[in-house]
């Protein structure tokens, strides 16, 4: 039987970290009725000075990776959506330019 190697293993805990946050989202869009959610993991290439996120934004695995959460939003109008990866960078305005990187 072959071994998992860490990435394999943070993949899939990272999959079932998504799911977990998916099935808690109180309602589905309007427009598509499909639950989208993006988790988009950094690391701070400074101190914790450089971040103004709000403390409730950022999040941390159980392995200390950081990472912040975004869904997708439909309101009324489809042209007014927003998927689940760009609702997540939008967050990274509250962090300095150049003081961030993304991993995955």
């Amino acid at each position: 039987m072959p071994s998992i190697n860490l990435a394999q293993q943070q993949d899939k805990e990272d999959i079932r970290l998504s799911h977990q946050y998916r099935l808690q989202l109180p309602s589905s869009p309007t427009q598509s009725n499909f639950r989208v959610l993006a988790l988009l993991f950094y690391e701070e290439l400074e101190s914790r000075h450089a971040s103004t996120l709000p403390p409730w934004v950022p999040q941390t695995t159980s392995d200390g990776r950081t990472y912040i959460v975004g869904t997708n939003d439909e309101p009324g109008y489809i042209g007014g959506a927003i998927c689940a990866e760009r609702a997540a960078m939008v967050q990274f305005r509250f962090l300095k330019r150049g003081c961030f990187r993304i991993n995955k």
